[in-house]
């Protein structure tokens, strides 16, 4: 039973956050059906529902504001650039890097599970909203 449920929702991972929400409705309004052409009972659709709304939920309050980590680093500009692309190749370009890595890097250092003279004083007065601003800006530039 439980594989049987699973196995008849779409892998959700690779989708748009709007497509997450219109699918569920879709089922609901009975314009779209299950691959086995039943149409889902009303506790597998309280599941997915459910499920769509935590995940939209959790990737939006991840996500960054860009603006606020464009003027929060200032800080980084003199090793990594002001556009995030280092003159100097001891420093890595941050720009173009994915998100999620400079968010776990950025927390590496300022938590002392990775631990470098120059990057621990700069990362330890940051909040995890900067960190999350500052991966936001740095993610959306062009490398």
């Amino acid at each position: 039973m439980y594989n049987d449920t699973i196995d008849r929702f779409a892998n959700l991972a690779r989708n748009k956050a709007d497509t997450l929400l219109h699918r569920p409705l879709a089922f609901l309004t009975g314009a779209r059906t299950a691959n086995d052409g039943k149409p889902l009972r009303r506790r597998e659709m309280s599941r997915a529902i459910l499920s769509t709304a935590l995940l939209t939920l959790s990737v939006a309050s991840n996500a960054g504001d860009i603006a606020a980590g464009k003027a929060k680093s200032v800080m980084c500009a003199a090793c990594h650039g002001s556009e995030g692309v280092s003159s100097n190749p001891e420093w890595p370009n941050l720009a173009g890097q994915k998100e999620v890595y400079l968010r776990r890097q950025i927390k590496a250092f300022r938590d002392g599970e990775r631990n470098d003279p120059m990057m621990v004083p700069m990362a330890r007065p940051l909040t995890d909203e900067d960190i999350a601003n500052l991966a936001a800006y740095y993610a959306s530039l062009k490398p």
